[in-house]
C-alpha cells in the first residue's frame, strides 16, 4: 500500500513539543525496526496506550499491529 493511502487510513493529526534529540531517535528507531517514523509513533502510542488501561479500537486491515494487552505490558516494562 502506499504511503499516501496508508495516510488516508489515519486522518488525524497528533502534534507536541519535544525535547531537542526526540525526532532523532524516534528516526533512529523506526529504521531498526524498518519503518517509517509516523508508523513507530503509532505502534509505540498504541501500545502504552494499551498498557495504561486505555481501550482502543481495532485497526483493520493485516497491518494491525497493535500488541495484545500482555505483550503491550511487557514493552512498556
Amino acid at each position: 500500500m502506499s504511503a499516501y493511502r496508508r495516510a488516508k487510513n489515519f486522518p488525524e493529526i497528533v502534534r507536541f513539543r519535544a525535547e531537542p534529540g526526540l525526532t532523532g531517535a524516534i528516526v533512529g528507531a523506526a529504521r531498526q525496526q524498518r519503518t517509517s517514523a509516523g508508523e513507530y509513533l503509532r505502534r509505540a502510542l498504541r501500545a502504552q496506550l494499551v498498557a495504561d488501561g486505555v481501550n482502543l479500537p481495532p485497526l483493520d486491515g493485516p497491518d494491525d499491529h497493535t500488541p495484545a494487552p500482555a505483550a503491550a505490558a511487557r514493552i512498556a516494562a
